[in-house]
């Protein structure tokens, strides 16, 4: 205990107390990003171009809704803490809202369908700010070490990959088999499914409340979070603005490829069943990006910037090259796989610096502010999760997408680059960023942890 209190490290198994949250809330919130779309314009009947402007204008709600929360987040005092009532309430909440969500009809008209979805779909955004916003700010509060948050990342993000493949691997089966509609998909095969993962799940999302512990206090003199000190924590945070602008990238990418991929393998390669194929190269991918890849990366380079920004890199190159090969063929699923393994090495370095970023604004400012920073790398990623997927609809429809028809030529081709080059080359756009811009190493954050300890020291002495 006295190895825990000097040096921030943590058992595995508290580290796996707190990934295991995200088992829970990826298996649900994955049904958004990867068949929401495809469940409205293919099952229920709702057009390609409504449907795009609906998710924007919802994403961007749920994005502006971060900051909120956050506040709210840092200014919580129970004995719990400040961040694990949170995701007990987001962790019931989200699950069944996306029941709910999943429950419309096609027999309705045009304007309930869109109804039902903008009222549902700003709940579950509402539910997943709860639980993932406290989440993330948890991340920096387990422990004050930049290494063992690297450590506390690569679990949270390989749980995070379960939870995201549990949905992505079984949703399509379960859906096909609840069906009973000899391949096509229906309402309620769709509801059955999702009320099965979710429920089931459920447990998961709500543990670390009960079980995560948060080491890491505000200063002892903050009592009160003024509005002005909490702005001055993120303008005077370069590597907190960084962060958020490559968390958008991220977002844009990763929700981009996801919202597309039944599209993709329903019209392109002509089997949706496909998608679980693609879920366990995916995990497979992803497990080795955040268990291998990225720890021997940060070893070598001791520098999460450079870690992220060699995973962006990487990742771009793999995206580019899918779309000169052929789709479905053995080079096809390598480049998936490679894809998948270098967006988990990015996302894993990203999230562990998240906590280095908080130190730094309390450094500068003399606030400790983790819920409201996060929130804004929340805002950031959840914009581009917004916009990628939006995008990939407005460009399908504008193709003159048919649903459960052969689609003309230029919207197979616009799905194609929707997995391939559009994120391929924002990929590379956030490498170049990260590299140039980002400056907060092992070493200089080091030097912060220490001022900060001595300050604490001292305020302690002082009251």
């Amino acid at each position: 205990m006295r190895r825990k209190k000097e040096d921030g490290s943590l058992s595995f198994v508290e580290k796996l107390h707190y990934g295991i949250g995200t088992i829970g809330y990826n298996a649900s919130f994955h049904w958004v990003s990867t068949f929401l779309q495809i469940y409205y314009t293919d099952t229920i009947g709702v057009s390609a171009g409504a449907l795009s402007a609906l998710v924007l204008g919802v994403r961007l709600f749920d994005a502006v809704n971060d900051p909120i929360i956050g506040s709210m987040a840092d200014r919580t005092r129970t004995r719990w803490g400040r961040y694990r009532p949170w995701l007990l309430f987001g962790g019931i909440g989200l699950p069944l809202s996306m029941i709910a969500l999943f429950s419309a009809r096609s027999s309705w008209s045009p304007a309930t369908k869109v109804l039902w979805m903008c009222i549902w779909y700003v709940v579950v955004t509402v539910m997943s700010t709860c639980y993932d916003m406290p989440y993330s700010a948890l991340h920096g509060a387990l422990s004050p070490s930049s290494r063992e948050r690297v450590r506390i990342s690569s679990v949270r993000l390989t749980c995070s990959q379960i939870g995201t493949q549990i949905t992505g691997i079984l949703g399509i089966q379960l859906i096909l088999y609840f069906s009973h509609a000899g391949g096509a998909r229906t309402e309620g095969g769709y509801l059955t499914a999702v009320a099965l993962i979710c429920l089931a799940t459920l447990p998961l999302a709500i543990w670390p409340a009960f079980k995560s512990r948060e080491r890491v206090q505000p200063p002892p003199d903050q009592k009160k979070i003024p509005v002005r000190g909490q702005l001055l924590t993120l303008l005077k945070n370069p590597p907190i603005i960084i962060i958020s602008v490559v968390m958008m990238t991220f977002g844009f990418i990763g929700f981009g490829r996801s919202s597309m991929m039944m599209y993709y393998f329903t019209y392109v390669l002509g089997n949706p069943k496909v998608m679980s194929l693609f879920g366990l190269v995916s995990m497979a991918g992803s497990l080795a990006g955040n268990i291998l890849i990225m720890p021997a990366l940060y070893r070598a380079l001791h520098s999460k910037g450079h870690t992220a920004a060699a995973g962006h890199l990487l990742c771009g190159i793999s995206c580019l090259l899918v779309y000169v090969v052929t789709p479905g063929g053995l080079a096809f699923w390598v480049l998936m796989f490679c894809a998948a393994a270098f967006m988990g090495t990015f996302s894993s370095a990203q999230y562990s610096m998240l906590g280095d970023a908080v130190d730094y604004g309390e450094w500068k400012v003399g606030l400790r502010c983790d819920g409201f920073l996060s929130s804004f790398t929340s805002l950031a990623l959840k914009t581009g999760s917004a916009i990628g997927p939006a995008l990939g609809l407005y460009l399908i429809n504008a193709c003159h997408y048919v649903p459960n028809a052969v689609q003309p030529p230029a919207v197979i081709t616009m799905m194609k680059a929707n997995i391939s080059l559009i994120p391929g080359i924002t990929a590379l756009v956030s490498a170049a960023l990260i590299f140039s811009l980002y400056k907060l190493d092992e070493p200089r954050h080091e030097k912060i942890r220490q001022a900060l300890q001595d300050r604490r020291e001292k305020q302690e002495k002082e009251s």
